[in-house]
């Protein structure tokens, strides 16, 4: 179904540039991958000492709360924050090989994927193990990953094609990251926040996505759980049509403009 949608070109295409970006990035790295999986480990860490032990957050477990929910927001952020401007910086790729420019969006996404599953692997195994949490549930966590990915896609690609029109939209998606870190529910819970303000973070496309992770933690439910899978699902597959409506609107003046 899908290579009816997508030539087989495309997929070799993809398949290049993910292995392309991926062999550049670790070129000459004794430690290779490792260092892009270290990193997340090393931010978990220092956080849930910050927030459990200094900032008193009360939440049990902690450290598998805020691993539920980091994970997937650092997955967020650095494809939007290496996104937008990645259409910009490879115009000279665009042009010359006639690359589609969603391919290179969807290719940056699937490599940061690989960083999100190996990280998530390595944490969450142990954790899973040393909190006595069903090992059968993690396909379940790993499955939200699939609406994840393709509302990261949309709205990178969105911010990629417009960042041609607007250079300075790749700095203002950088400052509303650093505010929606804080305003999401990441590293505490939506009861810290005043009731009169549960509207804010209920309608926050970042938290819906972020949600079914979550709830892993929190006692899971399955019935709680399916609800916000397919929040997730809904808002996901709207961005995606967002998007396509959006290429189809700006692609001329895309062009132009490159």
């Amino acid at each position: 179904m899908l290579q009816k949608i997508l030539p087989r070109y495309c997929f070799q295409q993809i398949y290049q540039l993910v292995f392309s970006a991926l062999s550049v990035r670790y070129r000459r790295t004794y430690l290779g991958l490792l260092w892009v999986i270290l990193n997340p480990i090393f931010l978990l860490i220092v956080q849930s000492v910050v927030f459990s032990h200094i900032l008193n957050i009360k939440i049990a477990p902690y450290f598998l709360y805020l691993v539920s929910g980091l994970l997937p927001w650092l997955f967020i952020s650095q494809t939007l924050e290496m996104g937008t401007g990645q259409l910009r910086s490879q115009s000279i790729t665009i042009k010359a090989f006639f690359i589609k420019p969603y391919l290179l969006t969807a290719a940056l996404v699937i490599e940061n994927l690989v960083t999100l599953f190996l990280t998530a692997m390595l944490v969450l195994v142990p954790l899973y193990v040393y909190y006595n949490q069903p090992l059968l549930l993690l396909p379940l966590w790993f499955l939200n990953i699939l609406p994840l990915s393709i509302a990261v896609f949309s709205i990178a690609f969105i911010c990629s094609t417009l960042n041609i029109l607007f250079q300075d939209l790749r700095y203002l998606i950088m400052f509303l990251l650093s505010i929606l870190y804080f305003i999401t529910p990441i590293f505490y819970t939506k009861d810290l926040v005043p009731a009169h303000l549960h509207w804010v973070i209920d309608y926050s496309p970042v938290y819906i996505l972020l949600a079914p992770f979550q709830t892993f933690a929190l006692g899971f439910s399955p019935a709680a759980w399916l609800l916000l899978f397919l929040k997730s699902a809904t808002l996901s597959l709207c961005l995606l049509l967002l998007s396509f409506l959006h290429w189809k609107k700006i692609k001329n003046s895309f062009y132009l403009n490159l």
